[in-house]
């Protein structure tokens, strides 16, 4: 039977027999640490109609008619006469005016919005446990170890 199968360690001399050494690879694990960009929210920018309701005072002007009452006397008779008699029928017209408030409105820039997207450095804690192989040696009967330094 062939004992020089891969992977099976190699047979050991019998005592005080320098017999071929035996070598068995252990193996870490190591820790990499890097970084990955993902999308993380997304954000909608839009423009909204608010309405306010604003009330002002305007100062408007009314025409009146002014209708003054004077006695005549004697001596303003003769004057004031109207031809055809005292029962003229002549009209008079007069307009009034009046002020009224014209509201109009025009749209006009007030702000304007700048939105950018800005990149914070930081830092974050990683913690991850590392596994690693170790050698156990398992004695049977009076053997002396001896740890070796090459």
């Amino acid at each position: 039977m062939d004992s020089s199968s891969p992977g099976a360690p190699a047979p050991v001399g019998e005592a005080g027999d320098a017999g071929p050494d035996v070598e068995v690879v252990l193996r870490g694990e190591q820790l990499r640490v890097g970084t990955e960009r993902v999308p993380v929210e997304r954000v909608r920018f839009s423009k909204r109609v608010v309405t306010t309701t604003r009330t002002v005072e305007v100062p408007v002007r009314v025409e009146q008619l002014v209708v003054t009452h004077e006695p005549v006397t004697d001596g303003d008779a003769g004057t004031l006469a109207e031809p055809g008699g005292a029962r003229g029928e002549e009209e008079l017209v007069i307009v009034l005016h009046e002020e009224v408030p014209r509201v109009s409105l025009d749209v006009v820039p007030v702000e304007e919005v700048r939105v950018r997207v800005r990149t914070v450095a930081g830092e974050q804690v990683v913690t991850a446990d590392l596994r690693r192989e170790t050698v156990g040696l398992d004695v049977d009967g009076d053997v002396t170890v001896v740890a070796g330094t090459d």
